[in-house]
């Protein structure tokens, strides 16, 4: 019994230390560079293929959506399928159509970019923040389906593109009944004021300025305000924003406001102490003594 105790321990022992071996293996072969350079191609080249898909959707969705629609994947790639005109096959039309008109429209397109920034992430080519991105796919996703379904719709209804996808559409529909039009409308100015701010930092700074330094460009009149000599150059000027000019009205309006006291007060004492006081100037000639023309002295004989 020990000698059979002491060999089950031996291969109890031999094959964890093989296990182990495989797990370090593993290991050693995912953290190897030349793997994640292959992991990124394959990802990035299927992110290409899904972006030239949705692009030849404009062009040859029309022709091909009565071949696809209704269709699973199998049923278009097998011996008896017609022949599509998508760029990319059977395979291209199918999964265009499912991410366009199924999911978010055209904005469906950020997919595809997204996994092509994974694969170059992955073959460690981009430096670019991975939580960035992620937002920016999720946020263009959600808010552009919305935008295209409430613009797009309108403008070109009877498109084979369903702009803003089935998602937009929906969406679109609850908040228009929800919200109404005018509440759409100020989601979407939301929407593009976030995204200006995402990418480009100085367009925050630009609106801070238009409400409170610079000058409207809805503004008819021109306003301007000289700098004096003692504060600044001479001749420079600078253009009030909403907030001074909207301050310089209510202070304009503050002093035209004529009080109750000084319009009962008497003509009279108005008119007198509009009167300059005047202080009685004296003379400052001087009393000049007269001399004697012709003075002789008296003789002493």
């Amino acid at each position: 019994m020990g000698r059979k105790e002491k060999t089950m321990a031996k291969r109890k022992r031999k094959s964890s230390s093989v296990s182990k071996k495989k797990r370090i293996a593993w290991v050693e072969f995912l953290k190897n560079e030349r793997f994640h350079f292959i992991i990124g191609v394959i990802i990035a080249f299927a992110g290409i293929f899904m972006l030239l898909a949705i692009i030849s959707f404009f062009f040859t969705g029309a022709a091909d959506q009565s071949k696809v629609l209704n269709k699973s994947f199998f049923e278009l790639i097998g011996s008896g399928a017609p022949e599509v005109d998508n760029w990319t096959g059977a395979g291209g039309a199918y999964i265009a159509e499912m991410l366009v008109n199924d999911w978010f429209g055209v904005f469906s397109a950020l997919i595809p970019l997204f996994l092509i920034y994974i694969g170059l992430l992955v073959m460690r080519v981009s430096d670019f923040s991975f939580l960035k991105a992620l937002f920016i796919t999720a946020f263009g996703l959600i808010g552009g389906s919305i935008t295209s379904a409430f613009v797009m719709d309108r403008i070109n209804r009877h498109s084979h593109v369903k702009w803003g996808g089935a998602h937009g559409t929906e969406i679109e529909r609850i908040l228009e009944s929800s919200v109404g039009w005018p509440g759409v409308v100020l989601l979407i100015l939301l929407f593009i004021l976030i995204v200006a701010v995402i990418f480009r930092k100085s367009s925050m700074y630009r609106i801070q300025e238009t409400l409170v330094n610079s000058k409207p460009s809805f503004s008819k009149q021109e306003e301007r305000i000289e700098i004096p000599e003692e504060q600044g150059v001479a001749g420079t000027e600078r253009t009030p924003g909403l907030l001074q000019r909207f301050f310089a009205w209510l202070k304009k309006k503050r002093d035209t406001i004529v009080e109750p006291d000084e319009v009962n007060q008497p003509e009279e004492e108005i008119a007198g102490s509009e009167l300059p006081l005047t202080t009685p100037e004296r003379s400052t000639t001087s009393l000049k003594t007269p001399k004697p023309k012709n003075e002789t002295l008296p003789d002493d004989g």
